[in-house]
């Protein structure tokens, strides 16, 4: 078995027997706790077994975070062992590949066989290359399979997704006499959900020494995974001035609860013409909780020659 990454002298240029394509949709609301699993396939060349690839979002197992992936044996069908190569590649949405990993004369036993991961840093993905890796938000990874010792005479191609559902909501509201503002005295903030009766968690503004926070208490009545919070101070005109940002990874069914500083408070008295109109401040909330997997599918299979672009662009 071989492994390199983004070197040619060991790869293949021929047709795979199999090429399969999953895009996972709202990839920054995966949770850091689990492991998506791709819609699975059968593959007709490789004795109709059974297979998936596998995605850890943010393993954290290395000095820094990566995105880790690789491809799984299923089921326990077939014959005891079956050895492939393989390339797993992210992709954009030409189809060009931005990463990829080939590996060479891998034997894939019955009983569930992991193949070996491939590797690239999350801050590439999520930060520094975000625009390539997450057109829409969708990251995109290729698998194409090769049987060893055999000639591929039909080939493949298979497109899947996996949908990572999640609920957006924003709140503006106005804390009245806000000088006037006791040390931890909390203010609540009103938030309604269109999708509920209850809401899912409460919030309260508060002040403590010399800065301003956000008090989020999260119930656990209902199975959610995470959520992002972007904060806002507006002004008097009610435009965008200063902004926070927190990523929360939530247990589901657990209450928890967590402090949000907002900004200094002498920011806002610095600036009392700029935010403060009849000492009333005016801030702004927006929220995206999700709650993992909600749809993943086939969406399509051609077997012969591929159709120009079926496993280059999101369709």
């Amino acid at each position: 078995m071989w492994l390199f990454e983004n070197r040619g002298n060991m790869e293949r240029s021929d047709t795979p027997l199999f090429t399969y394509l999953w895009k996972i949709k709202n990839f920054n609301f995966c949770s850091a706790r689990v492991t998506l699993t791709s819609p699975e396939f059968v593959v007709e060349g490789l004795n109709n077994t059974r297979w998936a690839l596998y995605l850890r979002p943010r393993d954290t197992s290395e000095e820094e975070a990566e995105v880790t992936y690789y491809l799984h044996r299923m089921d326990n069908a077939g014959p005891e062992t079956l050895t492939l190569d393989y390339r797993l590649s992210l992709v954009d949405v030409k189809g060009s590949s931005l990463k990829h990993a080939m590996f060479r004369s891998y034997s894939f036993k019955r009983n569930g066989r992991d193949g070996c991961a491939a590797h690239v840093l999350r801050d590439e993905v999520v930060v520094e290359k975000k625009s390539s890796y997450l057109a829409d938000d969708t990251l995109m990874i290729r698998c194409e399979m090769w049987r060893v010792g055999q000639e591929e005479t039909r080939v493949g191609h298979c497109v899947a997704h996996s949908h990572i559902g999640v609920e957006r909501v924003s709140v503006t509201w106005a804390i009245e006499n806000f000088s006037e503002l006791q040390v931890l005295q909390r203010t609540p903030v009103p938030i309604r959900w269109a999708s509920r009766e209850n809401p899912l968690f409460s919030m309260n503004l508060y002040k403590s020494d010399d800065r301003l926070f956000l008090h989020v208490l999260f119930k656990g009545g209902r199975i959610f995974e995470m959520c992002i919070f972007k904060l806002y101070l507006l002004d008097t005109s009610l435009k965008r001035r200063e902004w926070n940002q927190y990523e929360i990874s939530l247990t589901p069914k657990v209450q928890q609860e967590y402090n949000m500083c907002l900004c200094s408070l002498k920011k806002i008295l610095d600036k009392k013409s700029t935010f403060l109109d009849k000492d009333t401040l005016n801030m702004e909330c927006e929220l995206s909780i999700a709650g993992g997997v909600t749809s993943k599918e086939i969406e399509s299979t051609v077997y012969g020659p591929c159709p120009q672009g079926m496993t280059c662009v999101i369709m």
